[in-house]
């Protein structure tokens, strides 16, 4: 089976008083149908949660504004983008998931490079896979 996923506008969910930042990552699964059936749309999204002090070490800023800082969001993004394909290829993707970064369960550096990870805001791929999934 064959799938498109798109991500939405995301949005800032954590309190204002988190040693952190927290954001949500929308998108839709547009599962392509064979034939005549139709494709089947489900909404889901992938809350990512980073530490201040991760967040310091990989070097993305504050959270002061964490909607205008385009490396910590593009981070973020990343690791919400791997997640909704590892989870869609082993047939196990929830409507709802979370991802919560902190220095005991991550790498000391950035994984990866902001300046080469795309806009999230409508961005769409797509993903082959064997098994069902029931949203």
């Amino acid at each position: 089976m064959r799938a498109t996923i798109t991500f939405g506008r995301l949005g800032n969910v954590g309190p204002s008083d988190l040693d952190g930042v927290t954001l949500r990552y929308p998108f839709t699964v547009r599962t392509i149908r064979e034939g005549a059936d139709k494709d089947m749309v489900s909404s889901h999204s992938v809350t990512v949660q980073i530490s201040g002090s991760l967040q310091t070490m990989w070097g993305l800023g504050d959270n002061i504004k964490p909607l205008e800082n385009t490396p910590l969001i593009g981070t973020l993004f990343e690791y919400a983008r791997r997640e909704v394909e590892s989870k869609l290829k082993a047939g196990n993707l929830q409507q709802h998931s979370r991802i919560d970064l902190h220095s005991g369960n991550s790498p000391a550096a950035n994984p990866y490079d902001p300046a080469k990870i795309p806009e999230p805001i409508g961005f769409s791929f797509e993903v082959e896979w064997r098994h069902r999934i029931g949203f």
